[in-house]
């Protein structure tokens, strides 16, 4: 498997929030639960057919699946940096999106992830701003409690 190449970018200071926008680079889709195909021609008179194998069904078993967004940023930060991605507001609120994943490490590749428990499919379109990213520093000293 090949290493896609990265290229070094400067990360855009947020005007609202503390630290960095986050970027999608490319168009992605975050399917509703109803767009599922279990869901399809969905009635109650054949109920009892749609939940024989429920355990077994491969539409159900990707129902909360994440969906990755790419952004194709790299961290290169020092071992005891890690980064803390907060995502828009809307994405939650009006979208009801559910982030996965926020905290990345020192050489990680940031790639948000997101389940859609809204109603409706949600499109992110390149360029749209995901969130912001803040650099934090964790210590490797013991401290003594008590």
């Amino acid at each position: 498997m090949s290493e896609k190449n990265y290229i070094d970018t400067k990360l855009i200071k947020s005007s609202k929030f503390p630290g960095f926008e986050l970027v999608a680079v490319e168009d992605t889709n975050i399917l509703s639960v109803l767009s599922n195909p279990f869901f399809k021609e969905f009635n109650f008179l054949g109920l009892s057919k749609k939940f024989k194998g429920l355990r077994k069904n491969k539409d159900l078993k990707n129902i909360f699946k994440p969906v990755t967004v790419k952004t194709d940023i790299r961290l290169e930060l020092k071992d005891s940096q890690f980064v803390k991605f907060i995502p828009q507001k809307k994405f939650a609120s009006e979208n009801r999106l559910f982030n996965v994943n926020n905290i990345y490490g020192s050489t990680d590749l940031i790639e948000p992830a997101f389940v859609n428990f809204g109603l409706n499919d949600v499109k992110i379109c390149k360029g749209d701003i995901l969130g912001v990213i803040i650099i934090q520093s964790a210590s490797d000293d013991w401290i003594e409690l008590g």
